[in-house]
């Protein structure tokens, strides 16, 4: 593995860690699925990718922002519309 391959996993690595720590989850409940670390993130009975991790941290968004995003997102998903994204 090269240095920028483990700079990119180092720091999708904290910017999940600063996730979990801005809304109460558990870092030994999450794992990077099928270990592609930088992708999707399965957090308890969440899936979060990691743009929208970057996008929560790096705009400082409101605590329950988020949650209230995937919960919107999810009934989306059910009724088969578009959903917009986390920005």
């Amino acid at each position: 593995m090269t240095q920028l391959q483990k700079n990119y996993e180092n720091a999708c690595n904290a910017y999940l860690k600063a996730f979990c720590l801005k809304h109460d989850f558990y870092l030994d409940n999450c794992f990077w699925v099928a270990d592609q670390v930088g992708t999707i993130c399965a957090i308890g009975d969440s899936f979060v990718d990691m743009e929208t991790i970057r996008i929560d941290i790096d705009r400082d968004a409101p605590i329950n922002e988020w949650m209230k995003w995937y919960d919107y997102s999810l009934r989306l998903g059910m009724l088969d519309a578009p959903c917009p994204n986390y920005a």
